[in-house]
């Protein structure tokens, strides 16, 4: 593994620890994945393999992180309070009729 892999693997796993122990929402890196996505179809049809393959490796490299965080959020529960605050919120509003 060459020295950039060695510090992108390090910059995963920091991320993956700060976002599970200060709680922070697994969503944000769930979309960073999907904006890297994006920059992958861009750069394969601009004809740019290369940059595509070492994108498409870090979005991997994310998923899996967001996939550790929301574990993470499932264990603790806090999936539930989020939708339950978002039942609370909606019960508060009166119907449009």
């Amino acid at each position: 593994m060459s020295v950039i892999g060695v510090i992108v693997l390090a910059a995963f796993a920091i991320c993956t620890i700060l976002f599970a122990l200060l709680r922070l929402d697994s969503r944000i890196i769930a979309g960073s994945v999907l904006v890297l996505l994006v920059v992958t179809v861009i750069a394969v049809a601009m004809g740019w393999e290369d940059v595509a393959q070492g994108v498409v490796l870090y979005a991997y490299g994310l998923l899996i992180s967001a996939v550790v965080v929301l574990t993470v959020e499932y264990l603790r529960g806090e999936p539930e309070k989020r939708v339950e605050g978002r039942r609370e919120q909606t019960q508060g509003e009166p119907d449009h009729k």
